[in-house]
């Protein structure tokens, strides 16, 4: 990790830039008491020198523990756009008006306590401005889930979707192994029905377990406009790998998708503002027009949604070892270059320095 105050510190000493470190350690897995946390490194030459010991306390009282989480779509700083013609309910009556322009928002949540009488997550809901716009618990406590007609019945603003990957990572859970939920916003009823105006506004996930405990699993920054007639509707897109903060390195290709209404024309890849050029095919674009039926199943209603994957192989090696933002920029059929939004990741090149 990026640590400039170390570097200033030992300036002769090559990699002191970055020579952070930093490990996530889930204190619900140790037992209640006092605990030795020993850090030791290891250098190219197999040398093993101990850099600390430190004494500290678990107290994890499990009915006071919140649940946690990760949501995966929408891309921070992403996009929103609606049918700003006030419409009638659809054949469900409900908020669901205008499929073209349905926004989703999906993840998974976990409760930190490993007792099955004592702990589980409740419910899940999603605020924008503070304001509760979805909920999946329902009527006297019990989940929300119910089948939208406009969205060929699928289920929406729901809690306990299968997610297998969550179960890999977290076996002891007793909702790991159905942990997933998952939002379906019409944002034109925002804008026509609910009094939000366009412009930047502040989306809210968080997820509640049965002692009433809250946690808010993250905020993303979201812009909201019209988009009918004339105007032009934004693109949507998910950068599928890396995922956030994760490490990468060398040349590590990029996948993800993208639709826009006006039909994509090129995808491009910006680091930290600056485009990117293929690695591989030494364009300063992706390539675009990979098969993605499960990006038409969310998606029908828009063109070359059957062909919406991209790729793109970044060359690592000509990024600093630190942080950096991917913003994945789309060109559509207008010519109109738009962000469908940013992801941010780790480049962790193991480059030996003599």
């Amino acid at each position: 990790m990026n640590r400039p105050d170390v570097a200033a510190y030992f300036p002769n000493v090559a990699g002191a830039t970055d020579s952070g470190f930093v490990i996530f350690i889930d204190s619900t897995r140790l037992t209640n008491g006092v605990h030795t946390l020993t850090v030791k490194a290891t250098d190219d030459q197999g040398q093993q020198g101990l850099i600390a010991t430190r004494r500290f306390q678990v107290f994890n009282n499990a009915p006071s523990l919140p649940p946690f989480g990760e949501v995966e779509q929408p891309l921070n700083q992403a996009t929103w756009f609606g049918n700003c013609l006030k419409l009638p309910g659809g054949p469900s009556g409900g908020e669901i008006r205008d499929t073209r322009y349905i926004m989703f928002v999906s993840g998974w949540a976990l409760d930190t306590s490993v007792y099955v009488e004592r702990g589980g997550v409740s419910h899940v809901f999603l605020e924008m401005d503070g304001v509760v716009l979805k909920d999946t618990r329902g009527a006297f406590g019990t989940l929300g889930c119910r089948r939208e007609p406009n969205l060929n019945n699928a289920l929406v603003d729901c809690y306990g979707f299968y997610r297998p990957d969550v179960n890999l990572f977290y076996p002891g859970f007793p909702q790991s192994a159905n942990s997933g939920f998952f939002f379906a916003v019409d944002v034109g009823y925002l804008l026509t029905n609910q009094g939000f105006k366009e412009g930047a506004h502040m989306l809210q996930i968080k997820a509640a377990d049965k002692e009433d405990n809250l946690t808010l699993l993250k905020e993303l920054p979201v812009e909201i406009e019209c988009a009918t007639q004339n105007l032009d509707p934004p693109p949507i897109g998910y950068v599928d790998d890396p995922a956030n903060y994760e490490f990468v390195g060398g040349i590590y290709p990029v996948f993800g998708w993208a639709l826009d209404l006006d039909s994509v024309m090129r995808v491009r890849v910006l680091i930290d503002g600056v485009p990117q050029i293929d690695a591989v095919t030494g364009t300063d674009y992706a390539e675009y027009g990979l098969a993605s039926p499960d990006v038409a199943a969310v998606y029908p209603n828009y063109p070359q949604k059957s062909f919406a994957r991209w790729r793109f192989y970044l060359d690592t090696t000509k990024l600093a070892n630190s942080e950096h933002d991917l913003l994945l920029e789309v060109i559509d059929g207008r010519g109109n270059y738009r962000s469908a939004g940013t992801r941010r990741f780790i480049v962790n090149n193991n480059t030996l320095v003599r």
